[in-house]
């Protein structure tokens, strides 16, 4: 096989092997279905500004979670991370404190193609507080 043949079945299986991935795709079907529950291990930064964290559960296992890039001034080695299944909640613990954000930017045109996205609250987020606090705020939505 010649090496222009070559290059013609390697462009070839470079196109019939691309899955076509949409940002909508995989917001929908990766990012929001995922469950963390566990402590941060390692912070993984990429270019372009995305970041993933690498965290152990308790049970043993080790998952993947890419956030927002507001994350970088925010989450350390060690603190505790919880993601909603089927959501865009998010809660960072550390010591005695713990803190929600939304775990994605999701752009308007990919919000509306989703539909109705599980958030929090504005009011309820972005703020670091003691737990007792969020322990006292969840008691008295109850």
């Amino acid at each position: 096989m010649s090496l222009k043949n070559v290059k013609y079945l390697v462009v070839l299986l470079s196109i019939v092997s691309c899955n076509n991935l949409t940002m909508e795709n995989i917001f929908k079907d990766e990012n929001l279905p995922l469950k963390v529950d566990g402590n941060v291990t390692d912070v993984e930064f990429y270019r372009g500004g995305n970041i993933t964290l690498v965290v152990k559960e308790k049970d043993g296992k080790i998952k993947r979670a890419s956030v927002d890039t507001l994350y970088k001034e925010i989450i350390k080695k060690g603190d505790y991370f919880i993601k909603q299944a089927n959501s865009n909640k998010c809660i960072i613990e550390r010591n005695d404190s713990m803190i929600y954000l939304d775990c994605y930017n999701i752009p308007k045109d990919i919000r509306d193609s989703i539909g109705k996205i599980e958030e929090w609250p504005s009011n309820q987020k972005g703020k670091w507080k003691l737990k007792w606090f969020y322990l006292r705020l969840s008691f008295s939505q109850l």
